[in-house]
C-alpha cells in the first residue's frame, strides 16, 4: 500500500468540550488507485484529506507512506514530501490572478534544480496534457470555469507527484466540465497517480474505483 492511516486522531477544543473530528481512522490507498471520500458536511472529510496531505498534525495514531511512519513535527520533512509527492486541488481553483496560466503553473517549480530549458519544457508538456497550451499566455479572468480548474490540476501534477488530493474538484462547474475534470483524474489515475476525491456528489463519487463513508469522524464504509 502507498498510503497506510492506522488508528488517526483528531480533536479540538471547543471551550471546556474536546470534538473529536476523527476518531480511529484506519484506510489504506494504493498506487493508482482513485477513491472518493463522502460524507455530510461536518463530518470530518477535510479534516482526514488535510491530514494525509501534511497539512494538518493528527492528535494521535500513525501515518505511513511506503511503510515509512511520517513525522509530524518534523517540518522540513513534511515540506519536501509534500513538494515531491503530493499535489492538491480545491475547489476555487485558487491562481494567481495577475499570473499567466503559464506562470500559475510554473510555481511548484520554484526552487527547483531543473534548467530553465528543462522547467520550460515540463510547464509545455503539463499544459498539453491538460489541453490548455493555447491558453498559456491568459490571465485566470479570461478562463471558464473547467478551465481554470485545469489550470490547477496542471499545477497540481507538474511536479509529478504519486498523490493527489482533490477537494470538491467539480463542485464549482457545470456537469460537462465536471465530467472532463473526471475524466482527467481517471487518466491520471490509470497512469499510476493514487488520487482521493472529496465529494458531496454520488454521482462524481461513482467513477471512483471506490467510496469512503465518512460520518461523526468515523469510517461507516470502506
Amino acid at each position: 500500500m502507498l498510503l497506510r492511516l492506522e488508528n488517526i486522531q483528531k480533536d479540538y477544543a471547543d471551550g471546556e468540550d474536546l470534538i473529536h473530528a476523527l476518531d480511529g481512522i484506519n484506510l489504506s490507498f494504493g498506487q493508482g488507485e482513485m477513491t472518493a471520500i463522502m460524507g455530510r458536511s461536518g463530518c470530518g472529510k477535510t479534516t482526514l484529506i488535510n491530514i494525509i496531505g501534511m497539512l494538518l498534525t493528527p492528535t494521535g495514531g500513525e501515518y505511513f507512506i511506503d511503510d515509512e511512519k511520517i513525522n509530524f513535527e518534523n517540518k522540513k520533512k513534511l515540506a519536501s514530501i509534500r513538494r515531491k509527492e503530493i499535489g492538491f486541488i480545491v475547489q476555487d481553483f485558487a491562481l494567481i490572478g495577475r499570473k499567466t496560466v503559464w506562470e500559475n503553473v510554473a510555481l511548484p517549480l520554484q526552487g527547483n534544480k531543473l534548467s530553465k530549458i528543462e522547467k520550460e519544457k515540463l510547464i509545455q508538456e503539463t499544459l498539453r496534457s491538460v489541453d490548455l497550451y493555447e491558453k498559456k499566455n491568459k490571465y485566470p479572468n479570461a478562463l471558464s470555469g473547467g478551465e481554470k480548474q485545469r489550470v490547477a490540476i496542471a499545477r497540481a501534477i507538474i511536479n509529478k507527484p504519486r498523490i493527489l488530493l482533490a477537494d470538491e474538484p467539480t463542485g464549482a462547474l457545470d456537469w460537462n466540465n465536471a465530467e472532463r475534470i473526471m475524466e482527467l483524474l481517471q487518466q491520471l489515475s490509470l497512469h499510476g497517480t493514487s488520487v482521493i476525491v472529496v465529494t458531496h456528489d454520488k454521482a462524481i463519487a461513482d467513477k471512483c474505483q471506490r467510496t469512503i463513508q465518512i460520518s461523526y469522524g468515523h469510517v461507516a464504509l470502506a
